[in-house]
């Protein structure tokens, strides 16, 4: 299969919190999965159809009590095959695109991603 994303996407593990824009519904959780330069994929129970448009705290676990905010895009959703063997897995997983992050954010979401550039880049080169 041909990879189409503009952007490599690295692994990476954060709690999140998440809502529809329309509708009334609470903060939902999930647990981030990976992470590009214009969108992740995290996990959750709950399934949603494309074009959902989704604001997201991300928890960074060096600092959980300052959160990251993202409007992002459903732009695919599968369910988890690990959900059938591990019932304590996410039931789903979803791809957004990111429509944008909150303007106090920008440099720590950027400062995020890079971090997780310049991890995979010692792993890649064996300097860690």
């Amino acid at each position: 299969m041909e990879e189409k994303r503009k952007y490599p996407r690295f692994d990476i593990k954060a709690n999140i919190k998440f809502q529809k824009v329309q509708g009334v519904e609470s903060l939902q959780e999930g647990h981030l999965k990976d992470i590009s330069a214009e969108g992740f994929c995290f996990g959750c129970d709950e399934e949603f159809s494309l074009g959902d448009i989704l604001e997201i705290e991300v928890f960074e676990q060096h600092d959980p009590n300052n959160p990251l905010f993202v409007k992002g895009e459903v732009v695919w959703t599968q369910e988890n095959p690990k959900s059938q063997e591990d019932h304590a897995a996410a039931k789903f997983l979803t791809g957004i695109k990111i429509l944008g992050v909150r303007e106090t954010d920008e440099a720590r979401f950027t400062m995020y991603y890079c971090e997780r550039v310049i991890d995979e880049l010692r792993r890649y080169y064996h300097l860690q």
